[in-house]
């Protein structure tokens, strides 16, 4: 995933469908604990909980708070553990363009 965003903004909101390796949409990710974790650039790795949009279609968000996007590349990845407490994480990391306000 390769796309731009920009930095500051407070209204950006990170939509991913949680799928496995067959495509198929996770089950149980209405019980789920789902995290997002990224870094931008070098900076320490940060640890946000997504919220569950719609568990049957598989559907997780986080919308960005203040300061949280700052101009760089973003690199991160979403993990998802399940009322049994096994995790999952997307194979391919999430890559996203932040560029500075004009």
């Amino acid at each position: 995933m390769s796309t731009q965003l920009v930095a500051g903004d407070t209204g950006t909101i990170l939509k991913v469908v949680c799928k496995d390796e067959s495509g198929e949409v996770l089950p149980g990710l209405a019980s789920a604990t789902v995290k997002l974790k990224y870094r931008i650039g070098a900076s320490e790795l940060q640890t946000r909980t997504m919220q569950v949009a719609d568990a049957q279609a598989g559907r997780v968000e986080y919308q960005f708070q203040t300061d949280e996007l700052v101009a760089g590349q973003f690199k991160g990845e979403v993990e998802v553990t399940d009322a049994a407490n096994k995790v999952l994480t997307n194979l391919n990391p999430i890559v996203l363009s932040i560029r500075k306000r004009v």
